[in-house]
């Protein structure tokens, strides 16, 4: 965890756990699952704001929750076809 986001109910783990999840859905279901990604991610910045108020701090570890969760995501899941593009720190990643 690092400094300032310090909370006894964060787990960076889960978030990644939950961010892969939603981001694999996105991938492979793309536009239906567009707008639950996007919620996730609204949600998980403003469950960070509640006990951090350093917007730095904030963008930078959403950003690692999402680049920890697309190298997490299993081989095999990219080796199925049909999977869509999707957007980690403004990049588009297949």
């Amino acid at each position: 965890m690092k400094k300032g986001l310090t909370n006894p109910d964060y787990c960076f783990e889960e978030e990644v756990t939950n961010c892969q999840f939603w981001m694999m859905c996105k991938m492979k279901y793309g536009d239906i699952f567009e707008k639950k990604y996007n919620l996730f991610l609204n949600q998980l910045r403003s469950f960070l704001q509640s006990f951090c108020s350093n917007k730095n701090a904030i963008d930078k570890e959403i950003s690692r929750i999402q680049l920890s969760a697309y190298h997490t995501i299993p081989n095999e899941f990219f080796n199925t076809a049909g999977y869509k593009n999707v957007t980690v720190r403004g990049c588009r990643v297949k």
